[in-house]
Order: structure tokens, then C-alpha cells, then sequence
């Protein structure tokens, strides 16, 4: 799955996309066979995603090219945010979303 528009300034189209992404052909270091769930929910402009993997949810916020992490949780609940998003999770969303910078919402 790639969210990937010609235009991304002119095109209001709200889309809620879930997929299975899996991770190694990405060049993430995980073992062969590993994925995560993404949903995509809104527009190039103005989206939120949710990544699902090994029973944690991580929440992202964000517009074009940026993203914030906003969310973290686990199986019990709210957990604390990383204070620097995970590597993989970069990866997954500069490939699937051509998001090129993600951070930590303070």
C-alpha cells in the first residue's frame, strides 16, 4: 500500500486504508515473515495512522511530508511515548506514506 498522490495540495479526498505491511523487504532488521498493520485515515493533507505490531498500537498525526507520534499503547492501555520514534517505524512510513519526517510530539 503507498498513499501517493500527483497532487497532493489540490486533492481532498478522504481515504481509510488498512494494511499489512511486512518489514524486511523494507531493510528493517526484523526476522523474515514480520509485519505490522497500518491504517491510513484522512487526506495527504491532514491524516492520522495507526501501526499495530506484537500487540502495541503507535498513533501519528500528520500533514504531506511530517508526522508526529502523538500515541503509544499497549494491551493495558496508554503507555509512555519512546522519546525518539523507533527506526522502524520511520521506515515504515517514509515507504508506505512518503512521510520523510517523523518526531516525538512534545
Amino acid at each position: 500500500m503507498a498513499v501517493r498522490e500527483r497532487d497532493p495540495d489540490t486533492t481532498d479526498e478522504r481515504l481509510e486504508i488498512t494494511n499489512t505491511v511486512h518489514l524486511k523487504p523494507l531493510g528493517i532488521d526484523v526476522p523474515s515473515g514480520a509485519t505490522c498493520e497500518l491504517t491510513f485515515r484522512g487526506t495527504r493533507g491532514s491524516f492520522i495512522v495507526s501501526i499495530e505490531r506484537n500487540g502495541s498500537r503507535w498513533t501519528l498525526e500528520g500533514s504531506k511530508a511530517q508526522a508526529e507520534l502523538t500515541g503509544a499503547f499497549t494491551e493495558d492501555g496508554m503507555a509512555d511515548k519512546p522519546t525518539r520514534v523507533p527506526g522502524w517505524i520511520a521506515r515504515v512510513m517514509e515507504a508506505k506514506i512518503d512521510v520523510a519526517e517523523v518526531s516525538v510530539q512534545r
